[in-house]
């Protein structure tokens, strides 16, 4: 099953793997990432920034790859 994060940062990487790891769903999993825009500020100071940044970036990833499953977000 192929995922793929809108995100090249390790941290955030190591993260949704570790989560994965302990989803017998996820076990076949390949992790892809993919350095891409959130769409919003660098520093993100609301809530409502916070979740549009993470769906751009999920959606962006999502569509970066052929036969994606998932794509995952996340904004800090």
């Amino acid at each position: 099953m192929k995922i793929a994060l809108g995100s090249k940062n390790e941290n955030k990487r190591l993260a949704v793997l570790d989560l994965f790891s302990h989803l017998r769903l996820f076990y076949d999993t390949e992790l892809f990432s993919f350095d891409v825009q959130s769409g919003v500020s660098e520093q993100p100071l609301t809530r409502e920034h916070l979740y549009a940044g993470a769906k751009n970036r999920a959606k962006s990833a999502y569509e970066s790859i052929a036969d994606c499953r998932y794509g995952i977000g996340i904004e800090s």
